[in-house]
């Protein structure tokens, strides 16, 4: 969490999405969510997705910013006007 020097307390800047990919095998998963409602076979299984699925899909939503989302920023509105403006570069062996 730490590898930005500016936003330390956000996750890593990565090229790839692994904040909302689960290691975890799915009949883990499945088998979890089964136990803890007492469900006992397959149709009633089905039956429970499809009828929380968007209970299901906000409790994601929910780990998935937790676990990743930066804390508040507090830093000032920046306008134009405070930035620097660009200076050329100047070429190789010559004097500025």
């Amino acid at each position: 969490m730490d590898n930005n020097p500016v936003y330390r307390h956000c996750p890593p800047k990565v090229s790839f999405p692994i904040f909302f990919t689960s290691f975890a095998p799915q009949c883990d998963v499945d088998f979890q969510i089964q136990m803890r409602n007492g469900i006992r076979n397959s149709y009633d299984y089905r039956m429970f997705l499809q009828e929380n699925a968007q209970d299901i899909m906000n409790h994601n939503r929910n780990v998935a910013i937790q676990k990743n989302a930066c804390e508040p920023c507090n830093v000032g509105k920046v306008t134009w006007s405070m930035m620097d403006p660009l200076k050329p570069l100047t070429p190789l062996g010559a004097r500025t």
